[in-house]
């Protein structure tokens, strides 16, 4: 029998392809997504809710949901986030909470509501970012995760007395058809390759084939270790500045 998994975010990137991994593998997966049932691929074990996640309503209704289905959740993995094009570094005070309720409040209240039903050794994954130690991104992405990766180091303490755990991994650049760094190299071909000869040491660029089986693991086995950690994931990037 397949663990219950909720994969918020996971019509889209890391998201999609770890729903697609985890599906090969016969485990049961909720997605909580922004885009609409004609945008998604049909996955077998896999069942899609659609939300914006614009708000902590919309966000009881996305557990409500969950609650439908499962009577409990095993892991919880979130692939949200992002910065949303506001890069002003004066962007207003109402900006930078849209930004912290994004990559941030979604899944501080989401946890909240939703911890009684995970289950004892169960896991909840972050994606967070290297933009944290780099110091690089916009200055409101950059706060944002930086609250999410502050909270998962407290509530790693906090929830390992429950059998719970919760980490965060700090991806660097990947490419994957449609994301950031796939319009980079097709708008702004001198820019990424640019990128690729100065500040990847491994001088290629990781893809989600590189990054899906560490989190398959994460996923799947006992990762109590990690508890409270944010792991690297960026094949030395944040150490080439």
């Amino acid at each position: 029998m397949g663990l219950n998994i909720v994969i918020v975010g996971g019509g889209s990137s890391l998201g999609a392809a770890l729903t697609r991994k985890l599906s090969q593998l016969n485990h049961n997966i909720i997605v909580i997504t922004g885009k609409h049932q004609h945008e998604l691929q049909k996955i077998e074990n896999v069942e899609y809710f659609y939300s914006p996640l614009k708000n902590t309503q919309d966000v009881t209704a996305s557990v409500e949901t969950v609650r439908e289905k499962f009577s409990t959740v095993d892991v919880i993995f979130y692939n949200i986030g992002g910065g949303l094009g506001m890069h002003d570094p004066f962007l207003s005070y109402e900006d930078l909470n849209t930004l912290l309720w994004f990559n941030f409040g979604v899944i501080q209240e989401m946890n909240r509501l939703m911890l009684p039903e995970v289950n004892k050794g169960g896991k909840i994954i972050c994606v967070g970012s290297i933009a944290t130690r780099q110091i690089m991104g916009s200055l409101g992405y950059t706060l944002s995760k930086t609250s999410l990766e502050t909270y998962v180091k407290f509530m790693g303490q906090e929830l390992i007395k429950k059998d719970i755990s919760i980490m965060a991994i700090s991806i660097g650049a990947y490419w994957e058809k449609g994301n950031a760094m796939d319009r980079l190299k097709s708008n702004q071909p001198k820019i990424f390759n640019d990128f690729l000869t100065n500040r990847l040491p491994r001088k290629k660029m990781a893809t989600s084939e590189d990054i899906i089986p560490f989190l398959t693991t994460l996923c799947l086995n006992d990762s109590s270790i990690f508890s409270g950690a944010v792991i690297p994931m960026d094949g030395a990037e944040s150490q080439a500045l």
